[in-house]
């Protein structure tokens, strides 16, 4: 963790190797580690060794991530989903899953917009991702490897489904498939804000050759509203909630 926060958050690069080698030369006797590590002795170990490292790294000249970077950011989010489940939602695709007509699922790209709305929701400086070609249960997973005939790779309860399946069904290439989620939202009724800043951060994850479409949400100075109503997630509620009369009020609070 603390190589991914000089590499992937930082934008930072080994300077020198072997530096860095007798840096972390018996580090196990300055970490605190028990049977019951708490969170933040963890993040205590975290910036320990980031602070015995961190002066032989030296800021990258290229400013193009890797495909494994993106891969780490996809496999800890649906960590994180375990134990911060408001800032995450995961959906198989925007096509539905019926045996004879499979066409786009208004209902679920609904459902996913207020998502958006409630994860913006969630307080100033906060964010969250909803994570298009994932499934988050086996059931959902064999059920799309059945009717798509793939084998999807698993991480955790996760089935990584992707989207290549849809934009077949569609008979367009992925890029287009991407493009034509981008447009939809453009056209939705988020906030023209909260679109402009959610469709600039699009980012396709090739993810043992299935393509996951991670939707970051940054929220605003402001409550963000969809089609006039204002929504938030509650806990480990899968869907976003309507909100009304005091309930607002508190929402708005989370902006002061």
């Amino acid at each position: 963790m603390a190589f991914y926060e000089l590499i992937i958050k930082e934008s930072k690069e080994p300077l020198d190797n072997q530096k860095i080698f007798q840096a972390v030369h018996s580090l196990k006797s300055k970490l605190k580690i028990t049977a019951t590590t708490t969170t933040k002795d963890r993040i205590s170990n975290i910036n320990l060794t980031k602070g015995l490292i961190q002066n032989y790294f030296k800021s990258s000249q290229n400013s193009a991530r890797s495909s494994g970077s993106y891969v780490m950011d996809l496999e800890n989010c649906l960590r994180r989903s375990k134990i911060e489940a408001p800032h995450y939602d995961f959906k198989q695709g925007v096509y539905n899953l019926n045996n004879k007509n499979r066409c786009f699922d208004e209902q679920c790209f609904d459902k996913i917009c207020q998502n958006i709305s409630a994860i913006a929701n969630l307080g100033k400086g906060k964010k969250g991702f909803i994570l298009l070609g994932v499934t988050d249960n086996e059931q959902d997973t064999q059920r799309v490897e059945n009717l798509d005939k793939i084998n999807a790779p698993r991480f955790g309860s996760f089935g990584i489904v992707g989207l290549e399946r849809e934009a077949n069904i569609k008979n367009i290439s992925l890029d287009d498939y991407i493009l034509f989620i981008s447009r939809k939202i453009r056209d939705s009724q988020l906030a023209e804000w909260l679109k402009t800043q959610v469709n600039t951060s699009l980012t396709p994850i090739n993810y043992s050759n299935y393509t996951v479409l991670m939707i970051k949400v940054q929220a605003g100075n402001e409550p963000a509203w969809y089609k006039n109503k204002l929504y938030i997630r509650d806990g480990h509620e899968k869907q976003a909630q309507e909100k009304s009369g005091e309930q607002i009020s508190a929402v708005y609070n989370l902006f002061r």
